[in-house]
Parts: structure tokens; C-alpha cells; sequence
């Protein structure tokens, strides 16, 4: 047989994933960890930016400040951002952004430092990304139903670092309430009449 009539190596190889949202899921799962939430509008933009860290756009996932300031844009495009990140043998961290109308939340939760324990944190990690998938749900009917006005944004702040707690940005009532469960404050807001 010629080289011109044989066959073409396959190039697909079926362990590699094709994109950053199967490859990220596949470093969570195997991890025993839920894969943050990432809005069907923005998996195509997610992209790797480092090892452990996806993105929609460069990102310092433990920039609270810069999250907040942009947070409170009522035009900031949707963002999401997840991973995990820290230095030293109890500085780690599970982290994750998301900007997207309504909502807009910020994670910081310890993961994978020397002094914590794995099966307590496994847990609270994967409960957070429960509560935040029911959260965007949650806003977006929220939206819909006129609870949250169109230049409204609720922030929800869940941060082993700093303070948590949530509020809502472009609105009259834009006060600060923190929170030790400010997930469940949050979604307690938006079920309110």
C-alpha cells in the first residue's frame, strides 16, 4: 500500500478532553469535587489560565476588591471564573467568580492545605457549588418576576479570608448584610414576595 492510500493517524485521542469545561470537570471529579456553575452562555469563553484555574477572561480569582468594582458596573459583561489557588502549606483555597445579570458571586472557601480536613472540605465546597447553581436560578426568576429591578444586581460574598455576606448593588436598599450563610440569606431575599 502506497503512503498516498493509508489511512490517517487518528488524532482524536479518546482520554484527551476537547474543551476546558470537560477538562475541568474531569480535574473536579476525579478530585471528588462539583464543578462550579458555568452558564451555557459562557463555556465556549472558558479557557484554562493556569494550572487548576478556567476562565472567561484573565483573572485573579482571589481579587475580591476588583470582583466588587466590577460587580457594581450594571453593564459588565458576564464572567465566570473558578479554581483552585494558594501558596504555602495552609493557604488554599477553592475559588469562584461569576458575573451574570442579576447575580454576581464570589467564592474563597480553604481546600487542600495541610491543616484541613479533607472530607469536611469536600463537603462544604460541594454544598457551596449546589447553593450557587440554585442561586442563579434562583436571580434569573427573580428578574423575570420584577423582584430584582433591571439595573439590580445581587452580590453574594462567601470568603474564608474576609467577611461574608451579600447585598444588592443599583438599587435603593444597596446596604451590606453580612452573613455567615449568606447563600441562604440571599435566597431567602429573592423567595421574599
Amino acid at each position: 500500500m502506497s503512503d498516498a492510500n493509508a489511512a490517517a493517524p487518528d488524532d482524536d485521542d479518546d482520554d484527551e478532553p476537547d474543551d476546558a469545561l470537560e477538562e475541568a470537570f474531569l480535574l473536579y471529579r476525579d478530585a471528588g469535587l462539583r464543578l462550579p456553575a458555568v452558564p451555557r452562555e459562557l463555556v465556549d469563553r472558558l479557557e484554562q489560565q493556569a494550572e487548576w484555574q478556567y476562565a472567561t477572561e484573565p483573572t485573579e480569582l482571589t481579587d475580591r476588591a476588583g470582583f466588587l468594582a466590577e460587580a457594581a458596573k450594571p453593564k459588565a459583561g458576564p464572567s465566570v471564573a473558578f479554581g483552585h489557588t494558594g501558596h504555602g502549606i495552609a493557604s488554599w483555597y477553592l475559588c469562584y467568580r461569576l458575573i451574570r445579570g442579576p447575580l454576581a458571586v464570589f467564592v474563597r472557601q480553604r481546600f487542600g492545605g495541610s491543616y484541613d480536613d479533607e472530607e469536611i472540605g469536600l463537603a462544604v465546597t460541594n454544598a457551596t457549588a449546589m447553593a450557587v447553581e440554585t442561586l442563579v436560578v434562583a436571580a434569573d426568576q427573580a428578574r423575570a418576576a420584577g423582584r430584582l429591578g433591571p439595573r439590580e444586581r445581587l452580590v453574594v460574598v462567601v470568603d474564608d479570608v474576609d467577611e461574608s455576606g451579600w447585598q444588592v448593588m443599583g438599587g435603593k436598599a444597596a446596604d451590606w448584610h453580612p452573613d455567615e450563610t449568606p447563600i441562604a440569606a440571599a435566597s431567602a431575599f429573592l423567595a421574599a414576595p
